[in-house]
């Protein structure tokens, strides 16, 4: 019993102990975020209640204002902002305390701390009606850290070095940079202009299509790279801003663009004109809103010789291709003329081949499994595919030698596409009528020449 009680005390006496350590330091704990919560300079507003931010420096001044459609530029010009920018940057002002306190009183000297002169001041305004400014000082102390008055009060506060990147947002930092700034499920059609070609796309029934050739099946998610790729361009610089456009875009000769591309939103018609200058800055005039930009000469590439015929459908020589009904290949080439026949899923040589060659099964399953996954590189005409004599070819049959597919094609050239030189075969297949250019690359797939391997004499 003795033994019983000694252990009941001791129990008693742990978790005695337990409650009052954790009770002191979840105590100290919720003290230190009350004093946290206190030292922060925008604790009277709520983040979800702010809908204004003013910054003024001795000679810029951002006012933004939260709306519906979210955070709107309303001066030094009018235009959209970058809402995930500004979010980011309010958690961050949200989250800004006082260090310390450098100095209180009557007789500061305010100006041993800068604040006689190129004051910044950054002021947060709720949907409530109240507001809260924060003047920095130019100065810093020892530390890097900032000094800051709020008006009215005899103090000098000491906050974070991150103060001066507040005061330091620009224009540039804040406003929206996109240049297309519309709902993609909203196009109805958009047009390219470049100086070789000229087409566009329509959408009918939610697909994709070329009125220009209304017969062609477009590849649909090309098209949507083209649309994806307005979307996510943003610019890198402003060189003629909203309120300054009928007067400074007379600088840039936008008279004959080398890239036009309109949208038409239904009610809205989207343009943007796109021209190169000498140090292959690639600049934009856009309508909507009403700038002249620079972006990355990566926009200019993707469109300045871009065709329709690159809009098709890669696929449709090889997609009705059907392994399973193949029993026999033909391969015809410069190097090797083969007949492989199946029995009892071993692929074989014809009789007279036999002797010293082996059949690579595996390589024959790749082959057929790779044939549906070609594409082409660009089509092109009947007449042109003509011209060219002593072509390749390998012919897949059925069980009863019923020809199922086949693809005819010429020895690999150069051509130059573009800025590039490819190496390329002109080719055809009987599943579709149109003959059309492959990259060799795309033929090295099938492995053609590992089909077969002689076999070692022992």
């Amino acid at each position: 019993m003795r033994n019983k009680g000694t252990w009941i005390l001791f129990v008693v006496v742990i978790l005695l102990s337990s409650y009052a350590y954790f009770g002191e330091y979840k105590g100290k704990e919720k003290e230190k975020e009350t004093k946290d919560f206190e030292a922060k300079f925008f604790k009277e507003i709520k983040v979800e209640q702010l809908n204004q931010i003013l910054l003024e420096g001795t000679k810029d001044r951002i006012l933004l204002n939260k709306t519906p459609e979210g955070w709107q530029v309303i001066e030094p010009v009018s235009d959209s902002a970058d809402n995930e920018a500004i979010e980011s940057w309010i958690k961050q002002l949200a989250d800004e305390k006082s260090l310390t306190i450098a100095v209180q009183g009557k007789d500061i000297q305010w100006n041993f701390f800068g604040f006689d002169k190129n004051l910044t001041k950054l002021t947060l305004s709720s949907n409530l009606g109240k507001s809260i400014t924060v003047e920095v000082s130019e100065k810093k102390n020892f530390e890097g850290n900032s000094f800051l008055r709020i008006p009215g009060e005899d103090k000098i506060y000491v906050g974070a070095a991150t103060w001066h990147n507040h005061i330091g947002k620009k224009l540039f930092d804040l406003r929206n940079k996109r240049i297309f700034r519309h709902q993609i499920s909203n196009i109805q059609s958009f047009s390219i202009k470049n100086k070789s070609n000229q087409f566009s796309f329509e959408n009918k029934e939610a697909k994709w299509i070329s009125p220009k050739q209304s017969q062609w099946l477009l590849d649909q998610n090309k098209v949507r790279e083209s649309i994806a790729r307005l979307n996510d361009t943003v610019f890198t610089e402003v060189l003629v801003d909203t309120k300054d456009f009928d007067k400074e875009k007379e600088k840039y000769n936008f008279l004959s663009p080398e890239i036009k591309i309109e949208v038409s939103l239904g009610d809205k018609k989207w343009e943007a004109n796109v021209i190169q200058t000498k140090e292959k800055n690639t600049i934009l005039l856009t309508n909507e809103p009403r700038l002249i930009v620079k972006v990355d000469s990566g926009f200019y590439d993707k469109f300045k010789q871009v065709k329709l015929e690159e809009y098709r459908d890669a696929r449709l020589p090889f997609v009705s291709f059907d392994k399973s009904k193949v029993k026999h290949i033909g391969v015809e080439t410069k190097l090797k003329k083969n007949l492989f026949s199946e029995e009892s899923s071993i692929w074989k040589l014809s009789a007279d081949k036999v002797e010293n060659i082996e059949v690579e099964q595996q390589n024959i399953k790749t082959m057929l499994d790779k044939i549906k996954d070609l594409s082409v590189f660009l089509y092109t005409s009947d007449s042109e595919f003509k011209k060219n004599k002593d072509l390749q070819k390998i012919t897949f049959s059925d069980l009863e030698k019923k020809l199922i597919f086949e693809i005819q094609f010429t020895e690999v050239f150069k051509k130059k596409i573009g800025d590039q030189e490819k190496s390329l075969r002109m080719a055809k297949t009987n599943l579709f009528a149109e003959p059309f250019y492959i990259e060799d690359s795309e033929l090295e797939k099938l492995q053609l020449n590992q089909l077969t391997t002689v076999k070692e004499k022992k």
